[in-house]
């Protein structure tokens, strides 16, 4: 994707980076700018992907404990959210549901 920010031109691409000292693997975003003056430099973001998930009411906190029990050590964070399901016919009535982020 390419995005024109005032006078910088950005490309944006999803990669993967490697701790040299842990060797774990971490997704990524390389931002490649270009300015006005035709310089170029290279910025490499590192952000943990996430997913929502639909749990029954009341019971996030046991669904999150299964998670981080099977998925040792691959959960960074989980938290409860609250979006508005966009699948239903009324979604624009501002009604949220809680999902596990």
């Amino acid at each position: 994707a390419e995005i024109t920010l005032g006078e910088v031109a950005v490309e944006v691409e999803e990669a993967t980076i490697q701790d040299p000292d842990t060797q774990k693997v971490y997704s990524c975003v390389n931002c490649y700018f270009m300015c006005q003056d035709g310089s170029t430099f290279k910025a490499q973001v590192k952000f943990a992907p996430y997913m929502y998930i639909g749990v029954k009411d009341s019971s996030e906190a046991e669904v999150e404990a299964y998670l981080r029990r099977k998925y040792e050590g691959r959960i960074q964070e989980a938290e409860v959210v609250h979006k508005e399901d966009l699948d239903m016919k009324n979604h624009l009535s501002g009604l949220k549901h809680k999902l596990l982020r």
